[in-house]
């Protein structure tokens, strides 16, 4: 891969970094493909179908560029299929959610801008990027109904006029919006779909006020009943059932009709910061969080997907940056970094992957990952392979640089990037790790 290095007014030096290593990982163990590209890692999903990985980084790009990036890795050999850049420019329009329909085999982005872009999933090529403005014109989310072939993408201006709007995946196609209305800054931040029952749900947190969970038919978009709860949301297909963040705990709604079946209490009294359901299993993990970070370790709380029962709490540590399911071998597995500052400067920065049985919620392993800031990782439980994109450890480096330098350097960015190729950034905070390794059991 190529780097650049500032070494005088108007000149860039080009240097090779060491791309993709094969080498043994120290955390796992195991045989694994280490590549270095640009930017701060924010999100990855996997498509199984096509053995790929999509990561995307944003931040600082190069010489202070703010770029966005979406790579395109091969998870079963670990090589870097194709980078595409992802828009944002200086305004730091990098996705911001992610979502995949295998059977269209088309992976979907949206970004603080609200543009939602099509990849093809095989080859990371960009087919499209489609403008939903001015019903989704900022900070945005989406799901993808796989049965149906569409994808549901909400968001909102910073007036809080929030909506939504249903794009057919394969084509990108915008099938219909709708507006939601909201108060000032509350746009809707969390959608779900539920494919066998045609239900869309959209959430939004209040913002000081009361938080609402909106249910509506996926095909028309009319809502079905509005709900008081908001939050992140998980879907059991299987069981029915829809899982979101109540004021003492987690609301279980009926997926078809939208109705309040019970409230699950969790009584740890932290904040539900993310959820997943493993339907295999029929089990639902919340990830709660405490503020500030001294008041208490992040915990898992492993809940029956039929009944609600609590089935384990277990203590993870700080701040979880991350989680993914391996629904094939049943393991449930959590990113989290412990970052501990004196005076504005960092003196400890320790992070782990917490390993879960997805049946009894127990814990299996911690593994070690010292040295990074920030994680997202992903599963190709078919391939059997685990990927991890995490931000180093170190300050990027300061300076001014002059407007002709950026040019360039902007040119040559769109010119690598359309040979699927990345410029790197020598900086190691402005860069991300990507390590594709067999998954820890």
């Amino acid at each position: 891969m190529m780097a650049y290095r500032y070494v005088g007014a108007g000149l860039i030096a080009l240097t090779m970094l060491g791309g993709a290593a094969a080498m043994r990982h120290a955390a796992t163990g195991v045989g694994t493909v280490v590549t270095t590209i640009q930017g701060m890692p924010r999100e990855a999903v996997v498509d199984t179908e096509a053995g790929r990985a999509f990561i995307v980084t944003n931040g600082a790009g190069m010489f202070g560029i703010s770029d966005g990036y979406i790579s395109t890795f091969d998870t079963r050999s670990g090589a870097l299929v194709r980078t595409v850049p992802a828009g944002g420019s200086a305004d730091n329009n990098a996705p911001v959610d992610m979502g995949v329909d295998e059977r269209a085999g088309r992976v979907l982005a949206v970004g603080v801008d609200g543009k939602t872009r099509v990849l093809d999933a095989r080859s990371g090529l960009l087919l499209r990027m489609v403008s939903l403005g001015p019903i989704v014109t900022g900070p945005a989310a989406l799901a993808v109904d796989a049965v149906a072939g569409r994808a549901i993408v909400v968001g909102g201006d910073h007036d809080g006029i929030g909506g939504f709007a249903i794009l057919d995946t394969r084509s990108g196609r915008v099938l219909s919006t709708a507006t939601l209305g909201g108060n000032q800054g509350d746009w809707p931040r969390w959608v779900a779909v539920d494919g066998r029952t045609g239900r869309a749900f959209i959430s939004r947190d209040g913002q000081g006020q009361a938080p609402e969970t909106q249910v509506l038919d996926s095909g028309s978009g009319r809502v079905v009943r509005t709900v008081a709860v908001g939050g992140p949301i998980a879907v059991d297909e299987r069981s029915g059932r829809v899982f979101i963040p109540a004021p003492r705990g987690i609301a279980m709604l009926d997926a078809r009709s939208g109705a309040l079946v019970r409230t699950i209490p969790l009584h740890d009294g932290k904040r539900p910061d993310a959820l997943t359901v493993d339907e295999a299993t029929e089990r639902v993990f919340v990830v709660t969080s405490s503020l500030p970070q001294s008041s208490g370790f992040e915990t898992v709380h492993t809940l029956g997907a039929r009944d609600g029962r609590l089935i384990q709490a277990i203590n993870v540590g700080w701040d979880p940056d991350s989680i993914a399911l391996d629904r094939r071998r049943g393991r449930l597995y959590i990113a989290n970094v412990n970052v501990i500052t004196a005076n504005g400067v960092v003196t400890v920065v320790s992070g782990r992957i917490s390993v879960l049985d997805a049946r009894s919620g127990k814990l299996r392993r911690r593994i070690a990952m010292p040295g990074y800031v920030k994680a997202v990782i992903a599963v190709d439980d078919r391939a059997g392979r685990m990927v991890s994109a995490t931000q180093p450890v170190c300050a990027p480096t300061a300076g001014r640089v002059s407007p002709n330098v950026k040019l360039v350097a902007r040119a040559w960015t769109v010119v690598l990037s359309l040979l699927g190729r990345q410029p790197q950034n020598t900086s190691c905070g402005l860069t991300t790790t990507v390590v594709i390794h067999d998954v820890p059991r």
